[in-house]
C-alpha cells in the first residue's frame, strides 16, 4: 500500500462557536485560552499524529481500519472580517468540520462556510458544540463515549438535545443538505452527520 499523506481537515464556523476549543480537546493543547480576546485571528495548523487519532477513535473504529499517518487540522477564524482565510481553509481541505453552537444554530459565518464548502465540493460533518450548556447535562467523570454521556443526561436532556439538533437539521435542509445525528446515519454519501459535543 502506498504511503498516504495526512488528510487536511479544515475547522470552520461562526465566531465563538468553539472551533479552537474543539481542536484543543482533540490535540491536547490550550490554544483557545491564549488567543487575543479569545478570537482566532489567523489560520493555524495543528498536526495530530496517527496514534493519537487511533486512541481518540478507540471503541468506534478498530485500529486496523485506521491507515492514516495522522490528521492536519486547519483552524480558520470565524469573525466576519476573515472571509478570505476561511476560503483558503475550505479550498485546502480534504474534509471539514463545521462547528455550530447548539443554542445559536446557523449564523452568518456558518452559512458562508457552508457556501465555501459547497463551492469547493469539500465533504463535511457538523460538530454541534456546547451541549454541556443545555438543561439536564451531567458532566461525565473521565473519558466517556458520547452516546453514554447523552444517555446519562436522562430523557429530558435527550429531548432538549434532539430539539436543538433538529432545528439545526432543518436550517441545513433549507440550504439543500440532508442531515442526521451521526449514529443514525446509514449512508454518509447522502447525509451529513451531526456530532453533538
Amino acid at each position: 500500500m502506498a504511503a498516504l499523506r495526512e488528510p487536511i481537515v479544515s475547522v470552520m464556523g461562526h465566531v465563538d462557536h468553539g472551533k479552537t476549543t474543539l481542536l484543543d480537546r482533540i490535540s491536547g493543547s490550550v490554544r483557545a485560552s491564549q488567543e487575543a480576546g479569545g478570537i482566532t485571528q489567523h489560520i493555524g495548523a495543528i498536526e495530530v499524529p496517527g496514534e493519537v487519532v487511533r486512541r481518540l477513535c478507540e471503541g468506534v473504529l478498530r485500529s486496523e481500519q485506521m491507515h492514516v499517518p495522522g490528521l492536519l487540522f486547519i483552524d480558520t477564524p470565524g469573525h466576519r472580517s476573515f472571509e478570505t482565510m476561511r476560503r483558503r481553509g475550505g479550498a485546502l481541505a480534504d474534509l471539514a468540520i463545521l462547528v455550530v453552537d447548539v443554542r445559536e444554530g446557523l449564523m452568518p459565518q456558518t452559512r458562508e462556510s457552508i457556501q465555501i464548502l459547497r463551492h469547493e465540493k469539500t465533504p463535511f460533518v457538523i460538530a454541534l458544540t456546547k451541549i454541556d450548556l443545555l438543561a439536564g447535562w451531567r458532566k461525565p467523570a473521565g473519558r466517556v463515549p458520547l452516546l453514554d454521556q447523552i444517555a446519562k443526561g436522562g430523557p429530558e436532556f435527550g429531548r432538549t438535545l434532539d430539539q436543538h439538533l433538529y432545528e439545526v437539521a432543518q436550517q441545513l435542509d433549507q440550504m439543500g443538505f440532508s442531515t442526521e445525528r451521526y449514529d443514525r446515519v446509514s449512508d454518509f454519501t447522502r447525509n451529513v452527520g451531526i456530532v453533538p459535543i
